[in-house]
């Protein structure tokens, strides 16, 4: 089972994943973890965030297939989605060619997950050292989110408390491992 987790920085991805690793549940069904895309290409060198390049994205869509690729159940922290949504950002910006922000479309289209989650911001941003700081970047990713689900297939919107988060996600997975 692939779960995913999309959004834009520091919205509480991460923390979640933590707290439904914690769950007897996803210790009962063998959960895995799978992201820090952007962080290890950050560790490998590359530039990241608003200074991403083509071989920064092609980085991160290489993960992405390879996260994809992972068998049994997993969470992912971000998928294809958020590599075609940043790497179309970064299109926008002329910092990424036309085949690379196509290349991240294709993904998106072709790399299948069993659920999907947006998580907004409802949190402050917080500054790691790796994710970026800026609010005002943050707004705009979120803002293309809120486009493409608009323009093209909607998925669950997970708000609330941690505890919240957590029991809503285990209450889908339930119903649909039922399926």
């Amino acid at each position: 089972m692939k779960v995913t987790f999309s959004g834009s920085q520091s919205v509480g991805k991460s923390t979640l994943i933590e707290d439904l690793m914690l769950t007897d549940f996803a210790q009962e069904h063998n959960f895995q973890w799978r992201g820090g895309t952007t962080r290890t290409a950050k560790y490998n060198g590359f530039p990241i965030n608003e200074n991403g390049t083509n071989e920064t994205q092609m980085h991160i869509l290489t993960h992405h297939i390879l996260n994809h690729e992972v068998p049994g159940n997993v969470f992912y922290d971000r998928c294809a989605l958020d590599g075609y949504i940043y790497t179309t950002w970064l299109y926008d910006e002329d910092k990424v060619v036309y085949p690379v922000q196509q290349m991240s479309k294709l993904l998106n289209n072709i790399l299948s997950y069993d659920l999907q989650y947006y998580i907004p911001p409802e949190i402050p941003l917080e500054d790691d050292g790796a994710r970026s700081a800026s609010e005002k970047w943050r707004q705009e990713i979120h803002e293309r989110f809120k486009n493409f689900f608009k323009n093209n297939y909607d998925i669950p919107i997970l708000t609330g408390t941690r505890e919240e988060r957590v029991a809503k996600v285990i209450s889908d997975i339930k119903s649909y491992m039922e399926k």
